[in-house]
C-alpha cells in the first residue's frame, strides 16, 4: 500500500511544501499539489506545455502549466519509492503520470487534478472531465499492455 495525498497550496513553491511536510516528518509516497509555483520557470514556460522534471529533498517533481488551470499542477514522488516513471500527460485541469513503485509488481497511474469551479461555466467543467476520462482511457490501455 502506498500514501497519497493532495493539496491545494494556493500560489505556493512547491518545494516550500516539501520542506514543511518534511520538517513536520510526514511521510507520502506521492503527494499531489495544485495551484503551485516553481520560481525557475513560471515566467518562462507557455501553459499547455509538456511536464517539466526537477528534484528536491528527496523528491521527483514532475509538474505542469495545464490548460485550465491558473497555476501549476504537480505530483512529487518519494525517490526511495519510485523505481521509473514513463508517460506523463497534462491534459485539461489534470496532470497524469504513469510511474512504478518499488513496493508494487505493475505500474500505477496517478492523477491530480483542478477542476473548473466557481466562476468558470459548467460547459468548462464537462471539456475537463471528458479529457480526463479520455486520458486515463489512454493510460489505462497502455498500462494493462505493459503488465504483460
Amino acid at each position: 500500500m502506498f500514501q497519497y495525498a493532495c493539496w491545494n497550496i494556493q500560489g505556493k513553491p512547491i518545494t516550500h511544501c516539501i520542506d514543511s511536510l518534511l520538517s513536520s516528518e510526514i511521510d507520502f509516497h506521492i503527494i499531489g499539489l495544485q495551484e503551485a509555483t516553481v520560481a525557475s520557470t513560471d515566467a518562462h514556460t507557455e501553459q499547455g506545455g509538456l511536464p517539466e522534471v526537477c528534484l528536491h529533498e528527496g523528491y521527483t517533481i514532475l509538474h505542469a502549466w495545464t490548460t485550465g488551470c491558473h497555476r501549476r499542477l504537480a505530483l512529487c514522488f518519494e525517490e526511495e519509492s519510485l523505481t521509473k516513471w514513463s508517460a506523463a500527460k497534462a491534459g485539461h485541469s489534470h496532470l497524469l503520470v504513469q510511474v512504478w513503485l518499488a513496493f508494487m509488481d505493475n505500474p500505477l497511474i496517478v492523477v491530480v487534478a483542478h477542476l473548473p469551479h466557481r466562476g468558470h461555466p459548467f460547459e468548462d467543467f464537462q471539456l475537463a472531465c471528458q479529457e480526463l476520462e479520455r486520458d486515463l482511457q489512454r493510460f489505462l490501455n497502455v498500462a494493462y499492455q505493459s503488465c504483460f
